[in-house]
């Protein structure tokens, strides 16, 4: 598979497309105001003053708002591929703002709700380990900083210095929970990729009216990137620089950098379904 060939389509896709960027545009809103709702707190102040089972509560708690906004922005993205293969596949040549609404047209949003949502239960099972080893990498961290915060004079600890000692309580936590991050992703990162065609194949499914659940469709998915995950990790991986762009600029860049990010999904896509003629 070329991806170079992949790259530059999308590319030419997204310059000749009309209306492209303003069907990215209510993704790329939601993006800006996920990144800003991600600077609100500040948790070196907060963890360290937390017991463990304390920082549990409080981080799982933390983390219902931006989940909520990430699975908005997922069925958002999603509208916006619809679009996008239309146009690869020569359907339309215009798209705009409008097509955003399209999959909460009351035929396709149960279907496409209940898939997206059982595709997330099921990512978030299996990046279990992660999240575990980013919570006690995280605790242990704050906790380890904040010791070392209060110490007056850093030059004169010795190994038998309280602080030190203190410190070094916390150090098994974190190094376990390295190794749990470490385990997590080796998991986590085949299984998603494993997923990554959920999508496109739903798209295909609804209208050719064979949607049969969403486990049909994330075991489909499964069986078409049998030996393509490699390409889709490294097609990915081309874009690292683009997605570093969207972060440094808070996700504003993301008006101009999704669509080419996304039309590039859609022909990997296309072009795996035709290696594996699938129709």
């Amino acid at each position: 598979m070329n991806l170079q060939e992949i790259r530059a389509e999308a590319r030419s896709i997204r310059s000749q497309t009309r209306g492209i960027f303003l069907l990215f545009t209510g993704p790329t809103l939601i993006s800006i105001i996920s990144y800003l709702l991600a600077l609100d707190l500040n948790l070196r102040e907060i963890i360290p003053a937390l017991s463990f089972q304390q920082t549990i509560v409080f981080l799982a708690s933390r983390e219902i708002g931006p989940r909520i906004i990430q699975f908005i922005l997922t069925l958002l993205f999603l509208s916006a591929s619809f679009s996008l293969m239309e146009v690869v596949r020569k359907k339309r040549e215009e798209v705009g703002f409008s097509d955003i609404n399209r999959i909460f047209s009351k035929p396709l949003f149960g279907p496409i709700f209940a898939t997206m949502l059982v595709k997330q239960l099921l990512l978030l099972l299996w990046n279990a380990l992660t999240l575990a080893g980013l919570l006690l990498t995280t605790f242990n961290s704050y906790k380890t900083i904040s010791i070392y915060n209060r110490i007056p004079n850093p030059s004169s600890l010795t190994s038998q210095s309280p602080e030190v000692l203190e410190i070094l309580q916390y150090a098994p936590g974190m190094f376990l929970g390295l190794l749990l991050m470490a385990a997590g992703t080796a998991v986590f990162i085949p299984q998603a990729y494993a997923y990554s065609q959920t999508d496109y194949i739903l798209y295909d499914q609804l209208h050719a009216g064979t949607y049969k659940g969403p486990f049909q469709v994330l075991r489909q998915s499964r069986r078409l990137m049998k030996g393509c995950k490699w390409d889709r990790f490294l097609l990915d991986l081309s874009f690292i620089g683009w997605y570093i762009l969207i972060g440094l600029t808070y996700g504003i860049a993301g008006i101009t950098v999704y669509p080419y990010i996304s039309a590039a999904q859609v022909l990997f896509y296309e072009k795996i379904r035709q290696e594996k003629k699938l129709g």
